[in-house]
């Protein structure tokens, strides 16, 4: 991960304010992604979030978007997750899909952090965690989150670019 710092004369226009979420726990960060039909990626990320992170220190916030797959069941049958469940409409594009699932997650965010990720994230120390706290309560930190994906192999890179080439344009 990386940690953007922020500088406010760059920007007009705009005001910064640190969030005070309105139902205020003893957490400190709340871990919210949104699940659509991804069992596997969702069980591996939860059982990474259980082993390696102190639950009475965050929240786990987990939109499904209406899955129609067995990661809607397995999600209800977690019970130290805050599990929100969406019907998004059939003509709901997938992006605003997922933007509006989190903007649900938003919320119900009851902590002072909060660290947006994907299904497929696999959180393998609390250092992470530590890391996130201590440097976004330093000044000027706007925003925190993926720059790219690691270790990401050649095929899949290769595949992604041809898949550019060959995506219809929209209209404009």
């Amino acid at each position: 991960f990386s940690i953007d710092y922020f500088e406010p004369e760059r920007l007009t226009g705009f005001s910064v304010s640190k969030v005070t979420p309105m139902n205020v726990s003893k957490k400190s960060l709340s871990i919210v992604f949104v699940n659509y039909r991804t069992y596997r990626l969702t069980r591996m990320c939860l059982e990474h979030i259980k082993k390696n992170l102190d639950l009475d220190r965050i929240e786990v916030i987990v939109v499904d978007n209406g899955s129609n797959d067995n990661s809607l069941a397995y999600l209800r049958s977690i019970h130290w997750i805050k599990l929100i469940e969406r019907s998004p409409s059939i003509s709901e594009h997938p992006v605003a899909a997922h933007g509006n699932g989190l903007d649900a997650a938003l919320a119900e965010v009851s902590t002072p952090l909060m660290l947006v990720i994907h299904s497929d994230t696999l959180i393998h120390s609390a250092d992470l965690i530590t890391t996130l706290e201590s440097e976004i309560c330093s000044a000027n930190v706007v925003a925190v989150g993926c720059v790219d994906q690691v270790h990401r192999p050649i095929y899949r890179k290769v595949a992604r670019k041809i898949k550019q080439l060959y995506r219809p344009k929209r209209a404009k």
